[in-house]
C-alpha cells in the first residue's frame, strides 16, 4: 500500500559554476507534494534534490537503511513545468520526471 510522504524535509539546490549554490528548502504537504518555483530563465542548470529519509522514518518508528535520497538532474531551458516524483521506502527510492500541465492547488 502506498501512502503520501507528508511532512518530508526536502532541499533543492541549484548548482551554478563558479558561484555559491542557491538552496531552497521545504516540507511536503499532506498529499506528499512540494512545489518549488524557480524562474524559467534560470532553468538551464544542474539541480540536486535531497530528501531527509532518516528524520521522516524515525518519526514513523522505522529505522531506514537509507538516510537520504539524493538526485541530480539537468534541466535545459524548458518553460514547461517539471514534475519530479520520488517514491520512497525505508530501503530504496525510485525517481521519474515528466512535463505536465500545472496541477490545481
Amino acid at each position: 500500500m502506498c501512502t503520501p510522504a507528508a511532512d518530508l524535509g526536502v532541499r533543492l539546490r541549484r548548482r551554478i559554476e563558479n558561484c555559491p549554490d542557491e538552496s531552497y528548502e521545504g516540507r511536503t504537504d499532506s498529499n506528499g507534494f512540494l512545489r518549488f518555483v524557480v524562474e524559467p530563465a534560470s532553468w538551464s542548470r544542474l539541480y540536486q534534490i535531497e530528501a531527509d529519509l532518516a528524520a521522516y522514518y524515525v518519526i514513523a518508528g522505522v529505522i531506514p537503511s537509507l538516510t537520504a535520497a539524493s538526485v541530480e538532474l539537468s534541466v535545459m531551458g524548458s518553460s514547461e513545468p517539471l514534475h519530479l516524483s520520488l517514491l520512497i521506502s525505508p530501503s530504496s527510492f525510485i525517481v521519474y520526471t515528466a512535463n505536465l500541465v500545472p496541477r490545481p492547488d
